[in-house]
């Protein structure tokens, strides 16, 4: 296994590079974001994303979620959402929140076409988002951890048969929140928000950013 410290904070950018090197290579990597540790991979590779089902002994049916640097590529998976969901988006992100989203079109690989709703992050965490931007695609994202386990904060956490599975981990210390990110969802039709699961963010700051929308 090959472990690599890394500043989160201010992050090396000649290893971020060797990590995205893999990921653009189907490989899957091990990274800590500003909740806890992450298994990720590319998104648009059938290779990946079926290795870190296979690396996470989880079920097909089970989704994972997608991660972005930016707005823009959300819209372009997902395809056109309405104004204020797109308003609300700009206001509340960059944060420790995962969003689930009404997808509008198909996707290239058809696992993500049997969820109804795909959830995005777009944390407020330097490293995560420089990977993303060097790696110039969303990336799969997943608490490194096997089904059912507790999601890791630090390297410890992590059993070694995941960090023998993946090409680099990169080991940032313990992570800022020491939580998973709090997971929303938007009903389009009745323009609801509703808490899927608690989290790094407190939920009446996000429904107080949605009413200010609303």
């Amino acid at each position: 296994m090959k472990i690599q410290k890394i500043n989160q904070k201010s992050p090396e950018t000649a290893i971020i590079w060797t990590a995205s090197h893999f990921l653009k290579n189907e490989k899957i990597i091990i990274h800590p974001t500003e909740t806890v540790y992450g298994l990720a991979g590319i998104y648009l590779s059938k290779t990946a994303l079926y290795k870190i089902i296979e690396i996470k002994s989880r079920d097909i049916k089970q989704p994972f979620s997608i991660m972005v640097n930016n707005i823009e590529q959300i819209m372009s998976i997902i395809g056109k959402l309405p104004g204020w969901i797109e308003e609300f988006l700009h206001t509340i992100y960059p944060a420790a929140i995962t969003i689930l989203l009404p997808r509008k079109v198909n996707l290239p690989i058809s696992y993500w076409n049997q969820f109804p709703f795909i959830g995005f992050r777009y944390p407020k965490h330097c490293l995560s988002n420089l990977l993303v931007e060097m790696v110039s695609s969303p990336i799969i994202t997943t608490s490194a951890n096997l089904s059912g386990t507790p999601a890791p904060v630090r390297i410890s956490e992590i059993s070694n048969q995941l960090l023998e599975e993946v090409s680099i981990t990169l080991d940032g210390g313990v992570t800022e929140y020491q939580v998973p990110s709090t997971i929303i969802k938007i009903n389009e039709k009745n323009r609801k928000l509703m808490l899927i699961r608690k989290g790094a963010v407190n939920w009446n700051t996000i429904e107080k950013c949605f009413g200010n929308i609303i």
